[in-house]
């Protein structure tokens, strides 16, 4: 979850509405198609594909902002700005209408 955060900020934005709701899961094209477990009667239970090769996606970008604009200088601060994102889960400074 972290290194898809860490490029996007690589990438110069921010998303702007983080919470658990937009994090997905798949099992990517290395997973392992057989991962189960066997019951006690033999037979086989499917547990998923969450395996090392499994995939976290980063989804509803419907929010995000270029923090570093084209000529590379970081956007201005700016206060008095209506909440953006998720009130559950907005960082303080968002509450208090720091961009």
């Amino acid at each position: 979850m972290l290194s898809r955060i860490e490029f996007m900020h690589s990438r110069h934005f921010l998303h702007r509405d983080i919470k658990p709701d937009n994090f997905l899961m798949g099992a990517g094209k290395r997973a392992n198609p057989s991962a189960a477990i066997k019951d006690p009667n033999n037979m086989s239970l499917t547990v998923g594909n969450y395996t090392s090769s499994s995939k976290v996606y980063l989804i509803d970008l419907g929010l995000a902002k270029r923090f570093i604009d084209k000529a590379g200088k970081h956007i201005p601060y700016k206060e008095n700005k209506s909440l953006t994102g998720t009130a559950r889960y907005a960082s303080v400074n968002t509450h208090v209408g720091i961009e």
